[in-house]
């Protein structure tokens, strides 16, 4: 049987409780295996792509502060696909799923950084400079000069620039998926003969959440103003709200939003109509392929995390195992020459387990529906008990305490290891400058949760132990800082 074209599509900050009919009619109507509890490995980009490479939980790689990587030994999937003659691919305009962060071991094409290219390449400037200024300007010009396909590398530099500045508009939409989709068509129509392997990232449904593209705001059937955009893009600092102004948003923005749940409804709007457009792109890109290439294709369709907006008083992403900060979408649509039918699974799984059905499809292991829809079942658990972790915060908790006086400070910077038990979650956590573990029980309701008394039998493995303690408190590295400052990671 010949081996399939596997393509994942991630879409950053993807949550399982805002998709629905209204917002990605298209994954929904078109995948034939829908898993309705999945859960990502962690609460940001790294660990969880980290994962998605190593088939490990963040307490098995522990790639879970900024500045950490993935190292080549751990990159185990696009490995395997390689040798199983897959040439494997990367796509993304997030910073964090980039070769910065070694997510470039064992892929045989990278093009990381799109915001800031035109054209596909597999050169960007941010791989020698994190912004080019008068001090590294020689170096950057090196960097472009002694790689091939200047056609292409010129343009995208002179480019970069331009596109940060409009990134910058407070009225503007800053992400770019449509541009992904065009250089994976780009790549996919260069290959040659050999299967491939693409892992795609998709900033549409990322923050900031104030400006939301007109065909997903046409798709959602809302009209935001902006008047609104300017004002949800001076609070789109998640800071604004959980060190500075708890109570109300500042003065300057009530006229628009009164409170904070205002603000957070509106944002939700927003979100939905990010993921809206990402699946009006999704359906373009899959519809517009060669019948016969979506045919012969393995198409996934996931989110790396979620988001929350004012649950349990929290926002953002990054520190919280809340459902709305780890349970996401999981689509699959098989090739056609798999047997098996449509097929809905409720039982908790993980990326863990879909890691290890992409390996074994491109071994060949897996060649129907039914085998992979179990291969993601029975691989998804640790120790029977599906597994996420978070590790505070990726902002630098030092400077936070110079400039704020807040005990929220001290409630982010703690790791946590969550437990899903069928229908509850325990999560045991320890503050970064602590060696005490606590635990905390909840039984999961409606896409929420609900802290009730201990009862489930679920313990800490030695290791997720060792993990919670093991990290002190410190300053968490940070490069590509830009980029990084934009999306909120800084």
């Amino acid at each position: 049987m010949t081996q399939p074209d596997i393509f994942v599509l991630i879409g950053d900050c993807l949550r399982a409780s805002s998709v629905d009919q209204r917002t990605m009619p298209f994954s929904i109507t078109s995948s034939e295996a829908t898993f309705e509890r999945c859960y990502a490995p962690s609460t940001w980009t790294l660990p969880s792509h980290a994962s998605l490479y190593s088939r490990k939980t963040p307490v098995e790689h522990d790639v879970t502060r900024r500045g950490e990587g993935v190292s080549k030994n751990q990159a185990t999937l696009p490995k395997i696909a390689r040798e199983e003659g897959y040439r494997t691919a990367l796509f993304s305009e997030n910073p964090t799923f980039s070769a910065h962060f070694g997510f470039h071991h064992n892929i045989d094409y990278v093009d990381d950084f799109i915001n800031s290219k035109l054209f596909s390449s597999d050169f960007a400037l941010e791989h020698a400079v994190d912004e080019i200024t008068a001090d590294n300007a020689l170096e950057a010009l090196r960097a472009l000069a002694s790689h091939p396909n200047r056609a292409r590398n010129i343009p995208n530099a002179l480019y970069g620039p331009i596109s940060y500045a409009a990134s910058k508009s407070k009225t503007r939409y800053p992400h770019h998926g449509d541009r992904v989709f065009s250089h994976l068509d780009s790549y996919t129509e260069n290959t040659s003969s050999e299967p491939v392997l693409c892992a795609v990232n998709l900033l549409d449904t990322h923050n900031p959440h104030n400006a939301p593209p007109k065909a997903g705001e046409k798709g959602v059937g809302i009209s935001v103003s902006s008047r609104e955009r300017k004002a949800l893009s001076a609070l789109k600092d998640n800071k604004i709200y959980l060190f500075k102004e708890p109570d109300s948003p500042p003065t300057d923005s009530q006229d628009v939003y009164h409170s904070w749940d205002d603000v957070f409804a509106r944002k939700r709007d927003v979100y939905d109509a990010q993921i809206r457009y990402l699946d009006i792109q999704i359906e373009r890109w899959i519809t517009g392929l060669d019948e016969e290439a979506v045919r012969d294709s393995l198409f996934v369709i996931t989110g790396d995390h979620g988001q929350l907006f004012g649950e349990e008083e929290m926002v953002g992403h990054h520190t919280s195992l809340h459902p709305a900060g780890v349970h996401v979408p999981l689509f699959v649509r098989f090739p056609d020459s798999w047997e098996g039918g449509r097929t809905s699974v409720t039982e908790p799984v993980s990326w863990l387990g879909l890691s290890k059905a992409i390996e074994r499809t491109t071994t060949g292991e897996i060649t129907s529906s039914d085998e992979f829809v179990q291969c993601v079942q029975t691989e998804s658990t640790t120790d029977g008990a599906v597994i996420m972790t978070a590790d505070g915060p990726t902002w630098n908790v030092s400077k936070l305490r110079e400039r704020y006086d807040s005990p929220m400070i001290d409630e982010l910077a703690t790791r946590k290891v969550g437990v899903i038990d069928g229908d509850r979650q325990i999560v045991y956590e320890s503050k970064w400058a602590d060696e005490e573990i606590t635990r905390r029980d909840y039984e999961l309701v409606d896409g929420g949760r609900e802290e009730i008394e201990g009862g489930s039998t679920v313990d800490l493995s030695p290791e997720q132990e060792q993990w919670l303690v093991r990290k002190s408190e410190g300053d968490v590295d940070a490069s590509v800082s830009a980029r990084l400052e934009q999306l909120g990671y800084l």
